[in-house]
């Protein structure tokens, strides 16, 4: 079974658990691993063999070792979920996926080398949203849930800047934001 395929699974099982009027905040763990397989896939890596791995949830083609965070709510002063300090010297690479809280489709809306994101976490792991992706991209996702609409009406806008190819980094992000 193919990376994109067991993505396709999560996100048949996250849609289904949304129409029957489950919360979209208790869903956390099967957003987290769809969100894990379909970094896997965009970076043409694996999933580490030893479950649990400490400090990463993916390995990349190129061997770096890539924290995955998942989000499904967006909002200005909402936190990514924590990078734990203890293990953080294991993360060569940071990603963020964001889940569409409709269609549960997966985006990467950050992606940098986690040397880029570590001045930014606070004390406890911890870093902004709007730290580290553009302001516009969180009110327009936000607004577009809240209305009912789809995060990926946002994407197309979103993707021009910061294709995969070229990842939003924390000065892109930062320079985003004065702007």
């Amino acid at each position: 079974m193919t990376l994109q395929s067991r993505v396709l699974q999560y996100q048949a099982v996250i849609r289904a658990e949304l129409e029957s009027g489950v919360e979209i905040g208790e869903l956390s763990g099967v957003i987290a691993r769809m969100a894990e397989l379909h970094v896997a896939g965009e970076l043409n890596g694996q999933l580490p063999t030893v479950v649990h791995q400490s400090g990463f949830d993916v390995i990349a083609k190129n061997g770096e070792r890539v924290s995955v965070k998942s989000i499904a709510r967006m909002g200005f002063d909402r936190d990514v979920p924590k990078f734990n300090p203890r293990t953080q010297h294991h993360i060569d690479r940071a990603v963020i996926v964001a889940i569409d809280p409709v269609t549960a489709e997966p985006r990467i809306i950050y992606n940098a080398l986690f040397t880029e994101l570590k001045p930014l976490l606070n004390a406890n792991g911890y870093v902004r949203l709007h730290r580290v992706v553009a302001a516009e991209v969180i009110h327009e996702l936000a607004v577009r849930a809240a209305a009912g609409g789809t995060c990926g009406q946002v994407w197309p806008a979103y993707d021009a800047p910061h294709s995969k190819d070229e990842p939003v980094s924390v000065a892109k992000a930062l320079e985003l934001l004065q702007t």
